[in-house]
């Protein structure tokens, strides 16, 4: 008794604007909500969810991953790091 140390990982690492933080997720819910949660525990409120950009690396030029998709589509799992930013995109009317 006692000698599993940790038990299964219900979190998942999202980077949101270069600080890391934990929010609970599994691997088959859409990448939408992971994006909500983390923009709410990052506290990042002034910007609408959608002018944020989901992707599986911090290098410049990462693929961004499909917010209707889910973490397993993209062979990413809870042990895995996703990077939450900014999108380049305006958003502004015209």
């Amino acid at each position: 008794m006692g000698s599993e140390k940790h038990g299964p990982k219900d979190t998942l690492t999202v980077v949101v604007s270069g600080k890391p933080v934990e929010v609970k997720a599994n691997e088959n819910q859409e990448l939408s909500v992971i994006i909500k949660h983390a923009l709410a525990e990052a506290k990042q409120t002034g910007r609408p969810e959608e002018d944020w950009e989901l992707r599986a690396s911090g290098e410049e030029g990462a693929e961004k991953l499909d917010p209707k998709r889910k973490l397993r589509d993209y062979g990413l799992n809870l042990s895995s790091v996703v990077w939450l930013g900014l999108g380049s995109g305006g958003g502004g009317a015209r």
